[in-house]
């Protein structure tokens, strides 16, 4: 019998929601971050993408992943008794349609199964490195170069789809820099929903699964941009546990897609700022 991916990926984040704890909810201790605190490829030194974050997060404190194969391409060998852990991956399948005769190609879902380099040994890895961040760290440079519209007060953080302006405490009014921090990049994930940027549904009754779902593309949004400085995130609407349990249980494709849409966000804020500072270099 095939295996069902989408099932089997649903079913572990499940089970570490049940737990009580949200699996993208990491405190990244300094002294233990070896490599970055996005999980990555060894071999390659590309971080992994989307779901594969969720899969792959914290679970050491070296964050780099080996396939059995390159870890004997790269001199060594996974240890004795060591299970791996499986990441996923979409090609394209290439398919006749039945009633047009068309050629087509349907993504397809595979998986690979990998190893954290401290399972392994002897592996001739190069130099670990820590690359600079792709954002300002700076909270203030980062509004001012995605133009995104900010006020501060009250005791709410909050995006306003129709008025596309987004509300934050003051920052003093946090426990710390970076709970202010972690709380604007969730926000700053729904601001990349509107119309004229990736047009997500952000028009959604509270309480309903859409909104569950759109909560559950910020809460990755931010947590994906928190992990590229190694701060801390803590969910920011834990009272929503349930709602996104219900909604995986109901939807087995669910967290991927959702992953899959944090990622786009995280890739437009990525872009955005890398596309100022090529105005920036240019006017220079």
């Amino acid at each position: 019998m095939a295996r069902d991916i989408y099932q089997e990926v649903t079913d572990r984040i499940l089970r570490d929601m049940e737990s009580g704890t949200a699996p993208w909810e990491k405190s990244w201790n300094g002294q233990q971050r070896i490599t970055l605190s996005v999980p990555r490829n060894g071999a390659t030194n590309k971080p992994y993408r989307g779901i594969n974050i969720m899969l792959l997060w914290g679970m050491y404190p070296d964050a780099r992943f080996v396939t059995f194969k390159q870890a004997k391409d790269l001199g060594g060998n996974v240890k004795k008794g060591e299970h791996g852990h499986m990441i996923v991956f979409f090609t394209k399948l290439d398919i006749k349609d039945k009633k047009t005769g068309e050629d087509k190609k349907i993504p397809f879902l595979k998986y690979y199964t990998v190893f954290n380099v401290s399972q392994c040994e002897g592996l001739n890895l190069s130099e670990v490195t820590e690359e600079a961040p792709l954002l300002p760290e700076d909270t203030q440079e980062l509004v001012a170069t995605l133009k995104v519209k900010l006020s501060h007060g009250g005791d709410k953080a909050c995006y306003y789809p129709s008025l596309d302006t987004m509300n934050m405490p003051y920052c003093q009014d946090f426990k710390a820099t970076d709970a202010y921090r972690a709380t604007l990049y969730h926000e700053i994930t729904h601001w990349t929903g509107h119309p004229t940027r990736l047009d997500r549904n952000l028009r959604n009754s509270f309480g309903s699964s859409e909104y569950a779902r759109e909560e559950l593309v910020a809460e990755l949004g931010g947590a994906f941009l928190c992990a590229e400085y190694g701060i801390p995130y803590q969910t920011q609407h834990a009272s929503y546990l349930a709602n996104w349990l219900q909604v995986l249980k109901e939807d087995k494709k669910a967290i991927m897609q959702a992953a899959s849409a944090a990622q786009k966000a995280v890739d437009f804020i990525r872009g955005q700022a890398m596309a100022e500072d090529e105005e920036l270099d240019m006017a220079a």
